[in-house]
């Protein structure tokens, strides 16, 4: 199956799809860029944003969402997708910080923080087998993002707020592009 992270531009099934695993792609070599401009002497920060890039639409690979963009379904909570990507970040992963970012990826942070233990808790069973699909389209997901978050309050406060900067911005951009009928950005194995 294709699956697909947006319609086309012109929002018909003539113009071309944004196939999901591109996204994705883009999205996490944006943001771990984004990221190491912003603090060049902190790998693991890149490697965060580059894990929240990968993961923030992981729940596009849902069926539900699938048929909601062919409009076989209406917007509905069946249909919301950010919670698995976060759900993987804390559970598949270990980091607060991805999760955090991933679930306000849509709402902003300020909304995320009371909900997000109840929501990512209960899509948990559903997640590894979208990490199954992602893997397939993407290869394994490195695993050096997974390093525990850091202890400071006031630290973790501002790489979380710079980690949603960066997926924010990585996020809007690509799909900016494709809406724009940009060529797609092509994959770079990551590290070359």
């Amino acid at each position: 199956m294709q699956y697909y992270a947006h319609t086309s531009p012109y929002n018909n099934e003539n113009g071309p799809w944004h196939k999901l695993y591109d996204h994705l792609d883009s999205v996490a070599r944006m943001a771990n860029q984004f990221a190491q401009d912003a603090l060049p002497d902190c790998p693991d920060f890149a490697d965060k944003a580059f894990l929240a890039g990968l993961l923030h639409d992981l729940g596009k690979y849902r069926q539900e969402f699938q048929e909601y963009l062919h409009g076989k379904r209406i917007s509905s909570p069946e249909t919301h997708h950010s919670i698995y990507g976060a759900s993987a970040g804390l559970f598949d992963f270990n980091s607060l910080g991805s999760a955090v970012t991933i679930a306000g990826h849509h709402t902003g942070l300020s909304k995320v923080a009371c909900e997000l233990k109840d929501r990512i808790s209960k899509v948990k069973k559903q997640v590894p087998s979208l990490l199954e699909i992602l893997a397939k389209d993407l290869g394994e997901i490195p695993r050096n993002a997974s390093a525990s978050d850091l202890d400071d309050i006031l630290r973790v406060e501002v790489m979380i707020r710079m980690l949603f900067s960066c997926l924010v911005d990585a996020d809007w951009t690509d799909t900016a592009q494709h809406m724009q009928s940009y060529q797609p950005i092509h994959r770079i194995v990551r590290g070359n």
